[in-house]
């Protein structure tokens, strides 16, 4: 049972961290999706979009972790030692992913917002 848990342990920690790559790389993709951009968008309307989909890979991230979590040491229920001991091996990391998740989400969160601005102040800058 412990390898197992270790094993799903793995799975849910690599599937969140590929989706915050993701989120984390859309903004800085989002030329490659330009065929998909309406005709009447900006580039800073088509960053804003972007933002939209960090936020939402950010929190797909959070729940992936929190799904770890409750397989591990599942609540209401009395854990088996193994699980809790592997939640021991891998808290530390699953509470640092959720933290960088939950900032992503933030960031993606103003992007999102403020995307237009944001290229204002760097097209201001340049």
């Amino acid at each position: 049972m412990l390898q197992e848990s270790k094993g799903w342990a793995w799975l849910y920690l690599c599937i969140a961290i590929l989706l915050l790559i993701i989120g984390i790389a859309a903004p800085f993709v989002r030329d490659l999706f330009l065929s998909l951009k309406p005709e009447g968008d900006t580039p800073a309307q088509w960053l804003e979009r972007t933002g939209a989909v960090t936020t939402i890979f950010g929190l797909l991230a959070i729940n992936l972790i929190d799904e770890g979590i409750e397989r591990l040491v599942p609540s209401r229920k009395l854990a088996d030692t193994g699980g809790v001991a592997t939640f021991a091996v891998f808290e530390t990391i699953f509470t640092w992913i959720k933290r960088f998740a939950f900032l992503l989400t933030i960031a993606g969160t103003l992007v999102w917002g403020y995307g237009t601005v944001i290229m204002v102040v760097l097209n201001k800058a340049a």
